[in-house]
């Protein structure tokens, strides 16, 4: 497991609370609130997510913007990419 994932599993599990469900976000690829100088590559590409929720046993919050923007980014189906996502959602956020 790459180091960002045991970084990954080990917050969740600090993190947990029956009471609680984390929902990680969808992200792009370039955040604005940095004015696109930074990078993620957490929860951006579908297959990341997918891998992700089933290793953590979380669902997410899909942000249509955000991975419009990774699909754009990427030259990926936006189409494939909510197929992909679909049985990991708990939230769906229209930006």
């Amino acid at each position: 497991m790459p180091r960002r994932g045991a970084y990954l599993q080990s917050s969740f599990s600090e993190l947990a609370d029956p009471q609680v469900q984390l929902w990680p976000q969808t992200m792009p690829p370039y955040p604005w609130h940095f004015g696109g100088q930074r990078f993620h590559n957490l929860f951006v590409s579908s297959e990341d997510i997918r891998r992700n929720c089933e290793r953590l046993g979380v669902r997410i919050c899909f942000d249509t913007s955000h991975s419009q923007l990774a699909c754009t980014e990427n030259g990926w189906s936006f189409d494939e990419f909510m197929e992909t996502i679909a049985p990991f959602v708990a939230h769906v956020q229209h930006c």
